[in-house]
């Protein structure tokens, strides 16, 4: 680990340690964090979003992939270019690169592929948050370290979206019984460019319809899970 890093999780079981109660995103993130600290930890399923997505304009739209959120080194947006590349698959990534630094660097690498990827780094209103969420083919989940549950994913299955998803233990546990999504190992772009191909050769790459699924919405049933 950095030392940044390093800092933050001397920082966390502090703060876990003097705790009565320590809530987590799911059963992963409860194994990291049991062995820090004698209090209780409480693991929950990440809530949805009750905010319907914006009207987007299907026609005239060619299938993409989607990297979206927080652009961070853990994300794995370097196996998700070097994929999309390989497929011949296009591929949209969006949000604020954390560090700055890291973001340039994705820059450069994406320059180096051409027009097939379009990087919009920087801050997303929640109207263009849910609008490339909208318009988006599949939504891709590289992640190469992640303990905890995803935003994004929990968003993606609540719009019922495709998805491609790194196979790492806390997003495996997330999905659930999810009936569209693939998982394929970290890192492993060749095995990414194949999904995405599979993508491309499908009728349902079409757009689905944004209905939400209430139950993923609940946040009573959080708060119960919480505090009971």
């Amino acid at each position: 680990m950095k030392l940044r890093d390093r800092i933050f999780r001397i920082q966390e079981m502090r703060v876990a340690r003097a705790a009565d109660r320590v809530v987590v995103h799911g059963e992963t993130q409860r194994a990291i964090v049991f062995g820090w600290t004698p209090s209780d930890v409480i693991a929950v399923d990440l809530p949805g979003d009750t905010r319907q997505l914006p009207e987007s304009d299907w026609e005239n739209r060619d299938p993409f992939a989607l990297c979206l959120g927080e652009v961070r080194p853990n994300k794995g947006i370097h196996t998700a270019l070097e994929a999309a590349a390989d497929a011949g698959f296009r591929l949209v990534v969006a949000g604020r690169p954390v560090p700055e630094a890291y973001g340039t660097e994705m820059e450069s690498k994406a320059a180096g592929i051409g027009p097939l990827v379009d990087m919009k780094l920087g801050y997303l209103s929640s109207d263009a948050f849910g609008r490339l969420l909208g318009e988006a083919s599949v939504i891709l989940l590289p992640y190469m370290t992640f303990g905890a549950q995803s935003g994004i994913l929990a968003r993606a299955m609540q719009c019922k979206k495709r998805i491609i998803s790194s196979d790492l233990p806390s997003l495996v546990e997330q999905a659930g019984d999810y009936g569209r999504i693939d998982f394929f190992p970290a890192g492993d772009s060749a095995a990414l460019a194949a999904l995405l191909r599979k993508t491309a050769s499908a009728t349902s790459v079409e757009p689905e319809a944004s209905s939400l699924a209430s139950e993923m919405a609940r946040w009573d049933r959080l708060i119960k899970q919480v505090f009971d």
